[in-house]
Protein backbone atom coordinates (compact mmCIF):
# COMPACT_ATOMS: atom_id res chain seq x y z
CA UNK A 1 0.00 0.00 0.00
CA UNK A 2 1.37 3.28 -0.65
CA UNK A 3 2.26 5.84 1.28
CA UNK A 4 -0.72 8.52 0.18
CA UNK A 5 -3.30 5.49 0.65
CA UNK A 6 -2.34 5.17 4.15
CA UNK A 7 -2.88 9.12 4.83
CA UNK A 8 -6.10 8.92 2.76
CA UNK A 9 -6.48 6.19 5.83
CA UNK A 10 -6.04 8.54 8.84
CA UNK A 11 -9.33 9.70 10.43
CA UNK A 12 -10.18 13.66 9.59
CA UNK A 13 -9.58 16.41 12.58
CA UNK A 14 -11.85 15.23 15.66
CA UNK A 15 -13.28 18.26 17.27
CA UNK A 16 -13.26 17.70 21.19
CA UNK A 17 -15.67 19.73 23.15
CA UNK A 18 -16.47 19.61 26.72
CA UNK A 19 -17.43 21.72 29.76
CA UNK A 20 -16.39 25.26 27.61
CA UNK A 21 -12.82 23.79 26.43
CA UNK A 22 -12.55 22.47 22.99
CA UNK A 23 -9.86 20.26 21.36
CA UNK A 24 -8.76 19.42 18.19
CA UNK A 25 -6.81 16.43 17.62
CA UNK A 26 -5.27 16.06 13.86
CA UNK A 27 -2.31 14.25 12.42
CA UNK A 28 1.48 14.95 11.52
CA UNK A 29 0.71 18.19 8.65
CA UNK A 30 3.94 18.45 6.45
CA UNK A 31 5.48 21.37 4.27
CA UNK A 32 3.50 20.25 1.47
CA UNK A 33 0.12 20.22 3.37
CA UNK A 34 0.75 23.21 6.34
CA UNK A 35 -1.38 25.39 4.34
CA UNK A 36 -4.61 22.92 4.33
CA UNK A 37 -3.81 22.43 7.83
CA UNK A 38 -4.11 26.33 8.45
CA UNK A 39 -7.40 26.42 7.05
CA UNK A 40 -8.70 23.51 9.05
CA UNK A 41 -6.99 24.98 12.39
CA UNK A 42 -8.58 28.93 11.58
CA UNK A 43 -12.03 27.04 10.88
CA UNK A 44 -12.05 25.55 14.31
CA UNK A 45 -10.57 29.21 15.56
CA UNK A 46 -7.31 27.63 16.93
CA UNK A 47 -4.59 29.99 18.36
CA UNK A 48 -1.85 27.43 19.54
CA UNK A 49 -0.91 23.99 18.17
CA UNK A 50 0.64 21.37 20.47
CA UNK A 51 3.05 19.31 19.02
CA UNK A 52 3.57 16.12 20.96
CA UNK A 53 5.72 13.97 18.32
CA UNK A 54 9.90 15.43 16.81
CA UNK A 55 9.64 18.42 14.96
CA UNK A 56 9.23 17.73 11.02
CA UNK A 57 7.90 20.77 9.32
CA UNK A 58 8.25 23.99 9.55
CA UNK A 59 6.37 26.39 11.74
CA UNK A 60 7.07 30.00 10.17
CA UNK A 61 3.33 29.91 8.27
CA UNK A 62 1.85 28.67 11.42
CA UNK A 63 3.26 32.08 13.34
CA UNK A 64 2.48 34.21 10.10
CA UNK A 65 -1.07 33.28 11.22
CA UNK A 66 -0.82 34.07 14.69
CA UNK A 67 -0.85 30.10 15.76
CA UNK A 68 1.70 29.47 18.33
CA UNK A 69 3.11 25.77 18.00
CA UNK A 70 4.24 24.17 21.83
CA UNK A 71 6.80 21.82 21.21
CA UNK A 72 5.73 18.99 23.75
CA UNK A 73 7.18 15.28 22.28
CA UNK A 74 7.49 12.05 24.39
CA UNK A 75 8.00 8.52 23.22
CA UNK A 76 5.45 7.28 20.98
CA UNK A 77 3.36 4.49 22.06
CA UNK A 78 3.86 5.63 25.54
CA UNK A 79 2.40 7.64 28.22
CA UNK A 80 3.80 11.33 28.59
CA UNK A 81 6.40 12.12 31.86
CA UNK A 82 5.37 14.29 34.65
CA UNK A 83 6.78 17.62 32.91
CA UNK A 84 5.07 17.12 29.96
CA UNK A 85 1.53 17.00 31.87
CA UNK A 86 2.22 19.69 33.74
CA UNK A 87 3.27 22.29 31.00
CA UNK A 88 0.09 20.38 28.96
CA UNK A 89 -2.23 21.71 31.81
CA UNK A 90 -0.13 25.36 32.01
CA UNK A 91 -1.33 25.78 28.33
CA UNK A 92 -4.80 24.90 28.69
CA UNK A 93 -4.73 27.68 31.33
CA UNK A 94 -3.39 30.11 29.65
CA UNK A 95 -5.10 29.61 26.11
CA UNK A 96 -8.77 29.27 27.74
CA UNK A 97 -8.27 32.17 30.01
CA UNK A 98 -6.94 34.96 28.24
CA UNK A 99 -9.93 36.66 26.92
CA UNK A 100 -11.40 36.74 30.18
CA UNK A 101 -8.97 38.38 32.11
CA UNK A 102 -8.86 41.04 31.44
CA UNK A 103 -12.52 41.50 31.33
CA UNK A 104 -12.71 40.33 34.64
CA UNK A 105 -10.51 43.16 35.93
CA UNK A 106 -12.03 45.75 33.83
CA UNK A 107 -15.05 44.66 35.38
CA UNK A 108 -13.78 45.36 39.35
CA UNK A 109 -12.20 48.49 38.49
CA UNK A 110 -15.12 49.85 36.60
CA UNK A 111 -17.37 48.34 39.72
CA UNK A 112 -15.12 50.55 41.81
CA UNK A 113 -15.19 53.43 40.30
CA UNK A 114 -18.96 53.48 39.86
CA UNK A 115 -18.94 53.02 43.74
CA UNK A 116 -16.96 55.94 44.24
CA UNK A 117 -18.80 58.00 41.93
CA UNK A 118 -22.20 57.01 43.47
CA UNK A 119 -20.70 57.69 46.96
CA UNK A 120 -19.65 61.17 46.40
CA UNK A 121 -22.48 61.97 44.54
CA UNK A 122 -24.84 60.97 47.54
CA UNK A 123 -22.81 63.03 49.66
CA UNK A 124 -23.01 65.67 47.75
CA UNK A 125 -26.66 65.64 47.37
CA UNK A 126 -26.99 65.42 51.34
CA UNK A 127 -24.91 68.65 51.55
CA UNK A 128 -27.49 70.84 49.48
CA UNK A 129 -30.33 69.70 50.60
CA UNK A 130 -32.18 71.51 53.20
CA UNK A 131 -32.86 68.34 54.96
CA UNK A 132 -32.01 67.77 58.71
CA UNK A 133 -29.83 64.71 59.08
CA UNK A 134 -29.17 63.36 62.89
CA UNK A 135 -25.45 62.65 63.43
CA UNK A 136 -26.42 59.66 64.30
CA UNK A 137 -28.21 58.55 60.67
CA UNK A 138 -25.09 60.27 58.84
CA UNK A 139 -22.67 58.31 60.80
CA UNK A 140 -24.33 54.84 60.22
CA UNK A 141 -24.21 55.50 56.12
CA UNK A 142 -20.88 56.59 56.77
CA UNK A 143 -20.24 53.34 58.11
CA UNK A 144 -22.11 51.41 55.87
CA UNK A 145 -20.49 52.78 52.78
CA UNK A 146 -16.76 52.55 54.04
CA UNK A 147 -17.57 48.53 54.88
CA UNK A 148 -18.64 48.30 51.44
CA UNK A 149 -16.25 50.62 49.56
CA UNK A 150 -13.37 47.98 51.83
CA UNK A 151 -14.41 45.13 50.62
CA UNK A 152 -14.70 46.03 47.24
CA UNK A 153 -11.54 47.13 47.07
CA UNK A 154 -10.03 44.16 49.13
CA UNK A 155 -11.02 41.61 45.93
CA UNK A 156 -7.91 41.03 44.53
CA UNK A 157 -7.82 41.22 40.55
CA UNK A 158 -5.54 38.52 39.53
CA UNK A 159 -5.38 36.44 36.12
CA UNK A 160 -6.16 33.41 38.62
CA UNK A 161 -9.65 34.68 38.98
CA UNK A 162 -11.89 31.41 38.82
CA UNK A 163 -10.49 29.68 35.88
CA UNK A 164 -12.88 27.33 35.11
CA UNK A 165 -15.70 30.40 34.33
CA UNK A 166 -13.57 32.44 32.12
CA UNK A 167 -13.03 28.68 30.06
CA UNK A 168 -17.03 28.95 29.78
CA UNK A 169 -16.94 32.94 28.77
CA UNK A 170 -14.81 31.74 26.12
CA UNK A 171 -16.34 29.07 24.28
CA UNK A 172 -14.63 29.97 20.61
CA UNK A 173 -11.09 29.34 21.99
CA UNK A 174 -9.31 25.97 20.41
CA UNK A 175 -6.07 24.39 21.45
CA UNK A 176 -4.79 21.46 18.42
CA UNK A 177 -2.41 18.58 18.91
CA UNK A 178 -0.90 16.44 16.96
CA UNK A 179 1.58 13.37 17.16
CA UNK A 180 1.93 11.55 14.14
CA UNK A 181 -0.96 9.94 13.13
CA UNK A 182 -3.45 11.34 15.70
CA UNK A 183 -4.29 8.21 17.53
CA UNK A 184 -1.85 7.62 20.68
CA UNK A 185 -0.12 10.66 21.96
CA UNK A 186 -2.63 13.24 21.20
CA UNK A 187 -5.28 11.82 22.50
CA UNK A 188 -4.17 10.67 25.42
CA UNK A 189 -3.61 14.32 26.53
CA UNK A 190 -6.70 15.36 25.38
CA UNK A 191 -8.45 12.54 27.45
CA UNK A 192 -6.28 13.66 30.76
CA UNK A 193 -7.69 17.28 30.02
CA UNK A 194 -11.28 15.58 29.84
CA UNK A 195 -10.42 13.49 33.19
CA UNK A 196 -9.82 16.71 34.89
CA UNK A 197 -12.60 18.23 33.71
CA UNK A 198 -14.78 15.41 35.46
CA UNK A 199 -15.26 12.71 32.96
CA UNK A 200 -14.36 9.05 34.26
CA UNK A 201 -11.31 7.52 32.30
CA UNK A 202 -13.85 4.97 30.21
CA UNK A 203 -16.08 8.05 29.39
CA UNK A 204 -12.99 10.57 28.02
CA UNK A 205 -12.34 7.26 26.12
CA UNK A 206 -15.01 6.65 24.37
CA UNK A 207 -15.58 10.41 23.59
CA UNK A 208 -12.60 10.51 21.71
CA UNK A 209 -12.61 7.24 19.77
CA UNK A 210 -16.25 7.89 18.36
CA UNK A 211 -14.90 10.50 16.41
CA UNK A 212 -11.26 9.10 16.24
CA UNK A 213 -11.43 5.28 15.77
CA UNK A 214 -8.69 3.01 17.04
CA UNK A 215 -7.10 6.16 19.27
CA UNK A 216 -5.40 5.23 22.49
CA UNK A 217 -3.51 2.07 22.89
CA UNK A 218 -3.46 -0.37 25.86
CA UNK A 219 -0.56 0.57 28.08
CA UNK A 220 -2.16 4.56 26.85
CA UNK A 221 -5.22 2.74 28.29
CA UNK A 222 -3.68 1.17 31.74
CA UNK A 223 -2.32 4.78 32.19
CA UNK A 224 -5.12 6.77 32.28
CA UNK A 225 -6.94 4.04 34.40
CA UNK A 226 -5.02 5.07 36.80
CA UNK A 227 -4.23 8.40 36.57
CA UNK A 228 -6.06 10.41 39.41
CA UNK A 229 -7.00 14.24 38.53
CA UNK A 230 -6.02 16.77 41.05
CA UNK A 231 -7.89 19.80 40.27
CA UNK A 232 -5.53 21.27 37.86
CA UNK A 233 -8.68 22.99 35.83
CA UNK A 234 -10.53 23.77 38.75
CA UNK A 235 -9.52 27.30 40.46
CA UNK A 236 -8.89 26.49 43.95
CA UNK A 237 -9.33 30.69 46.22
CA UNK A 238 -10.83 29.34 49.40
CA UNK A 239 -13.89 31.31 47.99
CA UNK A 240 -17.33 29.76 48.90
CA UNK A 241 -19.05 30.77 45.82
CA UNK A 242 -16.31 30.28 43.34
CA UNK A 243 -17.26 28.74 39.83
CA UNK A 244 -15.78 25.34 39.73
CA UNK A 245 -16.00 22.30 37.35
CA UNK A 246 -18.89 20.30 38.24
Amino acid sequence: MSNMRQKDLRPAPALIEFKGMKFLITDRPSDVTIHHYIMELKKNNVNTVVRVCEPSYNTEELEAQGITVKDLAFEDGTFPPQNVVDEWFEILKQNFSKKSSSSRASFMRSKRFSFRHKSHKTADSNTNTNTTTSPTTTTTYNTINNLQYQNLNNTKITDDTDTTCRYQQNPEACVAVHCVAGLGRAPVLVALALIELGLKYEAAVEMIRDKRRGAINAKQLSYLERYKPKARLKHKNGHKNSCCVQ
